[in-house]
């Protein structure tokens, strides 16, 4: 039986290869786009200043190697390596969630890892993203998440937690939540011995994780006008062209200027936009609420029903970027990040009623027949989700729906 297991496993897995390597390849545009490139000048040389982190390691290792990245195909080279990494990690995390999950949700477990490859995948390699910092960030959320899974060294979760909002603050709200949410189930739902180890991670990692974050909002730019110049330069080299690079990034992070009335127009079409795939995506919204109200309404006590509302709402961390910031591809993204890798890691800390929930589920769409199939494969036509826009397809939709009340 373990022999047969493991067989279906390796098979499962050189499947999950094929498929990363055709939504790869087929997504993959070759490029890092001026503001992924401008991203690569940011560098503690100039201070501790916002989204240096990533830029502070690619200089350190310029400095190690004995020729020049400093340049364009230097950042590609970067960004190639970071997303076989990004790859691998996700690869490792599967690998332990099918190791430590019960046998008989392994099956529907494997839907879920192929379902979330379909966003994950195409995401990093289209234009708009390849090389984008969020891949940083969920690297660093990954981690973490396979420390709690494994109860190692947790303590070293608040370091990587801390690093990933210096790789950019915004990580406070796209995916710092499966973390903080996972951190409380366990001092609520663990082990008496260990609510007090859990929910002291959960409260130092979120003062200094918020604490970081204003500090590069609001006092991280002082040195600016100093260095303003030599950034621009510098990211001009290692663009694409020697030339384009992203000012309006450069301008709120070195000089902390507010360019949110740049982007009003951006937000009208997102709101229009985000109702169009709220809309296509209907199926696995309802797929989702129902989990959850059989979850919340099968739990064994009031303690547990809270501690699954939380599970539901900690995607809300997300509402004050979709509320002021433009790039809802990211913030969709993000969303659809921690549903997955929430629900597969509870999985693995073998939560009953998450086991007998998912099983049910999955149990009724495959009563659907053909059409739960198409459910798995239906994401396709989103990808790859983008940046300021979700997808090309929900984008020209609401184009259209926009032309037709005069809006656009």
């Amino acid at each position: 039986m373990k022999a047969a297991n493991k067989d279906n496993n390796i098979n499962f897995f050189l499947f999950l290869v094929l498929t990363v390597l055709a939504l790869f390849f087929t997504y993959f545009d070759a490029i890092v786009n001026k503001i992924d490139s401008t991203m690569f000048a940011f560098s503690y040389k100039y201070g501790f200043i916002s989204r240096g982190f990533v830029g502070t390691v690619f200089r350190g290792i310029n400095n190690l190697l004995p020729f020049d990245i400093m340049n364009y195909k230097g950042v590609f080279v970067f960004c190639l390596i970071s997303t076989f990494i990004y790859i691998v990690l996700i690869f490792l995390f599967y690998i332990l969630v099918l190791k430590k999950s019960d046998i008989k949700v392994k099956k529907s477990l494997k839907y879920m890892m192929f379902f979330f490859l379909l966003f994950a995948i195409p995401i990093f390699a289209g234009e708009e993203n390849f090389g984008r910092l969020d891949i940083y960030m969920i690297m660093c959320s990954i981690t973490a998440v396979m420390l709690i899974l494994c109860e190692k060294i947790e303590w070293i979760i608040i370091p990587i937690l801390a690093i990933a909002v210096m790789v950019h603050q915004g990580y406070v709200f796209m995916f710092a939540n499966v973390v903080l949410v996972l951190l409380m189930y366990k001092a609520l739902m663990g082990e008496k011995k260990d609510t007090k180890k859990h929910l002291f991670l959960f409260v130092l990692t979120f003062i200094i994780i918020s604490g970081l974050f204003l500090y590069m909002e609001l006092f991280s730019h002082s040195t600016g006008k100093d260095v303003y110049e030599e950034v621009v330069n510098l990211a001009q080299s290692m663009s694409r062209d020697g030339y384009s690079i992203h000012e309006d990034v450069i301008d709120k992070e070195i000089l902390g200027i507010d360019i949110s009335a740049n982007e009003t127009a951006f937000h009208i079409k997102n709101i229009f936009e985000f109702g169009v795939f709220v809309v296509m995506m209907l199926p696995y919204i309802i797929i989702v609420a129902k989990f959850f109200s059989r979850l919340i309404k099968n739990a064994n006590d009031k303690k547990q029903r809270w501690v699954y509302i939380i599970v539901l709402i900690g995607s809300g961390t997300i509402l004050p970027d979709m509320l002021f910031k433009i790039d809802y591809g990211r913030w969709m993204f993000s969303v659809i990040f921690y549903y997955a890798i929430t629900i597969m890691s509870l999985l693995a800390l073998r939560d009953k009623n998450v086991e007998e929930q998912l099983v049910t589920g999955m149990s009724n769409i495959k009563k659907k027949g053909p059409i739960s199939l198409l459910l798995l494969i239906y994401p396709i036509i989103f990808q790859p989700f983008l940046a300021i826009y979700i997808s090309d397809i929900t984008s020209r939709i609401a184009d259209v729906i926009m032309k037709t009340c005069h809006v656009w």
